[in-house]
Order: structure tokens, then sequence, then C-alpha cells
């Protein structure tokens, strides 16, 4: 259907030229115009069958509005150009951001089948949010972030031990800053949660 749709721009333009050359009798230019009008004919079709074939992976995981998707209507618009060059390049961009939309969107499914699991010394709640961000930077096009926001948010819910102890050791400094500046009540609370973070992290 959609090479149906297509008006073969890039090779219509040529017709006007071959037909010149042979009103002209310049049978032979005429003949390899004709070859190169073919060979635009065949680009085309090779661009849009893989245009198809991508558009049906997005759509299966969901990934409709995402940079991929709006890349593939720049081929589209590309190919009704006739610029067949510019629509192969934004082809290849798209293939590229559906490629680190697919590996982010890994992490991001990994992330909630732990955050099920509900395990030992897990932030769920850190977890859930920094999930929500990065799918939020994804459809935005902003990928290094949504991978590092993914990657926090594995972190929250599969805590390492030295993670843990980190924290510990934030809540610990942040609790004798406080304590330091008479804040007694806050700085109690903050030594409570380092506390239970070195107690996650020996489990």
């Amino acid at each position: 259907s959609h090479i149906k749709a297509t008006n073969f721009t890039a090779a219509k333009k040529l017709i006007g030229d071959i037909i010149s050359l042979i009103e002209e009798d310049k049978l032979d230019e005429a003949i390899k115009l004709l070859v190169k009008a073919k060979e635009f004919v065949d680009k085309e079709i090779t661009i849009l069958n893989e245009v198809e074939s991508l558009r049906r992976k997005i759509l299966k995981i969901d990934l409709t509005g995402h940079t991929s998707s709006s890349l593939i209507k720049e081929v589209l618009d590309k190919v009704s150009e006739g610029d067949l060059v510019g629509a192969e390049n934004k082809l290849e961009e798209a293939k590229f951001y559906f490629e680190r939309e697919m590996e982010i969107l890994a992490i991001i499914n990994e992330t909630k089948e732990l955050i099920k699991k509900k395990l030992a010394g897990a932030k769920i709640s850190e977890a859930i949010k920094l999930i929500e961000d990065a799918q939020m930077k994804l459809k935005a096009g902003n990928l290094s972030e949504a991978e590092e926001i993914a990657k926090c948010a594995r972190l929250a819910a599969q805590p390492t031990i030295e993670y843990l102890l980190n924290r510990a050791k934030e809540f610990e400094l942040k609790a004798s800053r406080l304590f330091n500046e008479k804040n007694f009540e806050d700085a109690i609370e903050n030594w409570k949660k380092s506390l239970t973070e070195y107690e996650d992290a020996l489990k």
C-alpha cells in the first residue's frame, strides 16, 4: 500500500529531459537517463519497504510519537520531494534512534520487573518516579538523559551493597551537619535513615 501511495517524484523529474533527448535524436543519452530513472524507482521502493519494516517494529513496541517515529515522517517527506539521498540519510538516522530507544526501553522494562520483586534495600517509590522521568525523556528524544535516569532507576530497584553504603554515608554526613546546626530532630531522622541503609547493605 505504501508503494502505491508514492508518485516516484525523483524518477519523474527526469522524464522531461528524456523526452527532449528523444526529440533531439540523442537516444544514447536518453537511454542513460532512462536507466537512471529506473534506478531511482528501485531505490524509492527499497526505501519505502525499509520504512514500512521499521514502522511495524515501532508500532509493535509502542514507540509511536518517539524520535524514530517522527523521523519516519521526515523520510517520507524527502521521498515525496524526490530527494532520495536525503531520504536515505533520514532513514539511517531513524534506524539509529530506534536501536537506542530499544536499548533504553529494555532497561526500563527490566527495572519494572525488579520493582515488582521488592528486593531488600530497594527504593521502590524512587525507582517508580525515576522510571516515569526516563519515559518522559525518552519520548522527548533526550536519549542520553533517559538512559542515565533509567540506569539510576534500576539501581534504586536493585541496589548494590556499594550503593547502599554510599547512601548510608550520605545520610550520616547530613545528620552530623544538622546536629552541628542544632537541628536535632532532623539529625536523628537522618541517623535512622543511615542505620536502615547499613542494615539493608548487610542483608
